[in-house]
């Protein structure tokens, strides 16, 4: 007599195949993700934008105080703002002048090496396009 073997006649998938609830359960898991990514993206690309624009006012307040600072140092704003404090300056005087030439400086630094002083003036002379 042969004995059946009862255990390959049952359906072990139930009622759905294995197959179908994996892509089932994956599809929307990629799609979840997918959209996730995606606002992520957006959110970054929002800051990025944000931050472009501070850079670019930022730029725009650096132009503005180096103009200021420009329109500062012109000498009829130094002269308004002398008037302005009460200072009152004129230019120095003949006797207060002190000129120079290169003769002159090279003199003095060699007298000062010789009698052990110290050095408070170089002369380079620097080459220009000619």
């Amino acid at each position: 007599m042969i004995i059946q073997n009862r255990k390959k006649d049952k359906w072990i998938g139930g009622i759905i195949s294995i197959p179908f609830a994996v892509i089932i359960f994956l599809a929307p898991t990629l799609c979840l993700g997918y959209l996730s990514l995606e606002t992520r993206c957006q959110m970054i690309g929002k800051e990025l934008k944000a931050l472009e624009s501070e850079i670019e006012d930022l730029h725009q307040k650096c132009l503005y105080e180096e103009s200021c600072w420009m329109r500062t140092k012109s000498p009829a704003e130094i002269d308004r703002a002398l008037r302005r404090c009460r200072i009152e300056m004129s230019w120095p005087s003949e006797k207060q002048i002190v000129r120079m030439n290169a003769t002159d400086l090279s003199a003095t630094l060699a007298s000062d090496a010789r009698a052990g002083q110290g050095q408070y003036v170089q002369v380079r002379k620097i080459r220009t396009n000619e």
